[in-house]
Parts: C-alpha cells; sequence; structure tokens
C-alpha cells in the first residue's frame, strides 16, 4: 500500500507540474510554437510558475499564484498551481481539493466556448486530467481509499485520450499533449514492474520544453531505476542508471543553476551512486567513492541553505539524507 500511496503522489506531482508547465509555454513566449500564434499569460501566473519550477521557490509562488487568483483565475493554470502548492507546502487537503474543484471548473469552460477550438478542447481535457488526479490524491490521503482511487486514474486516462483523439483528428501535432503523455509514460515505466522506461525517455527527450524540466525529470527517472537496480544487486545497472541521472541533472542546473532542489536531487544521486560498491557490488569504496558522496553532502548543505523557500517538510528529509551520507563518509574515511 505504501508503495502504491508513492506512485500516486509521484503522479500527481507530475500532473500538476505538467499542466504548468504546458500553460506557461504555450502563452509566455511559448518554447513549443515560438511566435506562431501565441497567447499571453497573466504575469503573476507566470512569475508563480517561474518561482516554483525554474527557482525552487515556493513561498514566493505562494505570494505570486494569490495575486494571479485575484485577477486570472479564469484559466485553469491559476488554480492547478495553487492546488500543488497547498499539497507541497502546507500539507492542506482540503485546499487541494477545492482548487482542484476549481481547475475543473475552469477546464471545463475552456470546452464549454462557444466555437471552442480543437486547442481549446486539447487544452481542456488535459486541464481535466490534472483536476481528477488531485481528487484522486486526496481521496487517497485523506480516507486511504484505493477504490476510489483508481477509479480516479482511469477517469484520467480517459481525459488523456480524449485530448489524443483531438490532437490527432485536428491534426495538431500538440508537443504539450506529447510531453505530458510521455512524462506519465515515464513515471509509470519506472515504477511498475516488469516495464522498460527507454522508450518514453526517448519521446520525452525528442519532444518536451523547457528542456530543465525534461532533463530533471529523466534524472529522476534514472535515480529510481539505480536505486531499484541497487535493490536487486545489480551493481553495473545501477552505476549506468546514477551515471545518466547525473548528466541529466547537470544539464538541468546548467539552465536552472539556483534552484535548492535540483541540488537535493544532484545530491542524492551521487550519495547512491557513491555507495554502489561497498553497498551492492560488496567490494571496497574507492577514493572515487569518497569523492561523490562527500560532493553530496556540499550539496546537501547547499540545498539546507535555501530551506526558507522549500516546502516546509522537505528541509528535515534533506538534513536526515545528510546525516546518513556523513555517517557513511565517518565510518569509511
Amino acid at each position: 500500500m505504501q508503495r502504491l500511496r508513492q506512485r500516486s503522489l509521484a503522479l500527481f506531482s507530475s500532473s500538476v507540474l505538467l499542466v504548468s508547465l504546458w500553460g506557461s509555454a504555450a502563452w509566455a513566449g511559448d518554447p513549443f510554437r515560438g511566435n506562431n500564434n501565441p497567447s499571453n499569460i497573466g504575469n503573476h501566473t507566470e512569475a508563480a510558475f517561474n518561482s516554483m519550477f525554474r527557482d525552487g521557490n515556493y513561498r514566493r509562488a505562494i505570494e505570486h499564484i494569490q495575486r494571479a487568483l485575484q485577477s486570472e483565475s479564469s484559466d485553469p493554470l491559476a488554480p492547478a498551481i495553487r492546488a500543488a502548492l497547498a499539497y507541497n507546502m502546507d500539507t492542506d487537503f482540503e485546499a487541494m481539493r477545492r482548487y482542484a474543484e476549481t481547475t475543473r471548473t475552469a477546464a471545463q469552460a475552456l470546452l464549454n466556448r462557444p466555437n471552442a477550438s480543437p486547442q481549446d478542447q486539447l487544452r481542456g481535457n488535459l486541464y481535466l486530467a490534472a483536476a481528477v488526479f488531485m481528487e484522486g490524491t486526496y481521496n487517497w490521503e485523506t480516507n486511504q481509499d484505493y477504490v476510489a482511487a483508481a477509479l480516479k486514474v482511469q477517469e484520467v486516462f480517459s481525459y488523456l485520450n480524449r485530448a489524443e483523439r483531438i490532437n490527432t483528428e485536428a491534426g495538431l501535432n500538440d508537443p504539450e499533449l506529447a510531453l505530458v503523455k510521455g512524462y506519465i509514460e515515464l513515471l509509470l515505466a519506472v515504477n511498475l514492474p516488469m516495464s522498460s522506461p527507454e522508450n518514453a525517455i526517448a519521446q520525452l527527450q525528442t519532444t518536451g520544453r523547457p528542456t530543465y524540466l525534461v532533463d530533471r525529470g529523466i534524472a529522476i527517472a534514472y535515480r529510481d531505476i539505480g536505486n531499484k537496480a541497487g535493490r536487486a544487486a545489480k551493481a553495473e545497472e545501477a552505476r549506468t542508471a546514477y551515471r545518466n541521472a547525473l548528466r541529466h541533472i547537470n544539464q538541468s542546473l546548467s539552465s536552472t543553476p539556483n534552484n535548492p532542489e535540483l541540488f537535493y536531487l544532484k545530491a542524492q544521486i551521487l550519495h547512491e551512486m557513491g555507495k554502489v560498491n561497498q553497498g551492492v557490488a560488496q567490494i571496497e569504496p574507492t577514493e572515487s567513492d569518497r569523492a561523490s558522496v562527500a560532493e553530496a553532502v556540499e550539496l546537501f548543505d547547499r540545498a539546507l541553505a535555501q530551506s526558507n523557500q522549500l516546502p516546509v517538510s522537505l528541509p528535515a528529509q534533506i538534513q536526515r539524507e545528510r546525516s546518513i551520507a556523513q555517517e557513511w563518509l565517518n565510518s569509511h574515511f
């Protein structure tokens, strides 16, 4: 049941991330379409998105999104971001549920527009999928209701399939939809038994924008692949996965170099990579292993130095992992 909870939370967070990514990209300069008929995102909504996903500053994101909800709430992006913040910053499930309902209402309004364009219909279905997943997460977190959460997952994919059908019939070749589906397929492939994530990774790399979020998602996937290989005592497979994870997190950091969540993610990767020899292969750790874990400790510290902008529960988790890494260094070198 704990594993199911982790999968549900991962998919919930990613659905909000992807819908937010898609919304900001489609309106703010549009890295998918460039200057090909872009719209304008509200300034406060764009600022909230950038604060949350580019800068890792959740407190600033809350300030911006509160302003957005007063003047830019007709589009589902703003309440979707606020729902994510309610979950991440406050663990406030009732607020998350309320903003999920607001997201659903705004998404339905896109579908109900007179002469709604195929793009409106596609966007409406994508945001409905995100809203439903938030509702499913609420059911799971508050009631541990597996059946209700599983039914919500089916509804999510129903909306995504509708968006895919619109995409095909209208010949949109929509890169945002491709990104959402690729990201969800990647998460499922990593977390479900007997699944291979390579195709989903390739699709995400091919279609995804902005690249700093694509690389971050792929780094998380490879980190989890490495962790699974380590638990299965497959040392070389774990090393390869961690090296791939490190390559992608470095690429993400090259674009967003001050995000404490990325410091934390890179620290996790280096920490686990440095312990493969001793913990998985059952051989003595090398000087290179020591250097990896020592760098991880430094990165944990860099993330903690910006703890005031992170979700409230995250600094304690970072500190726990830092202590484990430091204890390993003390006992092996």
